[in-house]
């Protein structure tokens, strides 16, 4: 019984942590995250598809990447093995980033469309994404995943079309 509420009480903190990092990176990173909420209201099955593959790749090397470091002995190893565990931190800090461009767009969607968004509204979608991730089943298993895949392919997305040199 003490189990079960310890991972409830777990899951219940590690949602506010997230929503409050999801109400933040819209003001950390404006660029980055306003660019992501346009991807994501003018091609979010593109930025599924782009999310898609780049996680598979990405989670296939990093997979490989351990085996490797666990065959390996010594320092070796460890570094492949840190290599997997970079990796797969630039994947969530991907999806991190462009899950902010979708609580942008739930924020202009369902809370504030008129005036300009503040922190409230910003923490207010935060908070409805991720009560919805928390819901067993479809949101564990459907909105979760979608979400972060998207939000993987938004952030690629919005990086390249940033990095982009503007065409004269």
């Amino acid at each position: 019984m003490a189990e079960t509420f310890a991972i409830l009480i777990l899951s219940l903190a590690g949602g506010a942590a997230t929503a409050a990092l999801l109400a933040l990176l819209p003001w950390l990173m404006p660029e980055v995250t306003q660019q992501a909420q346009q991807v994501l209201a003018a091609a979010p099955g593109r930025a599924f598809a782009v999310g898609l593959v780049n996680v598979i790749f990405f989670s296939i090397i990093a997979a490989v990447s351990s085996q490797i470091g666990q065959a390996l002995p010594g320092l070796l190893g460890g570094l492949f093995g840190l290599g997997a565990i970079t990796i797969l931190w630039l994947l969530l800090a991907l999806a991190m980033l462009g899950t902010a461009g979708l609580v942008i767009l739930v924020q202009q969607r369902v809370g504030n469309p008129a005036g300009k968004p503040g922190p409230t509204h910003y923490l207010q979608s935060s908070l409805l994404l991720v009560a919805a991730a928390l819901a067993p089943i479809a949101g564990w298993f459907v909105l979760a995943p979608l979400a972060l895949v998207t939000g993987v392919g938004a952030a690629i997305l919005a990086a390249i079309q940033l990095l982009r040199p503007p065409q004269a």
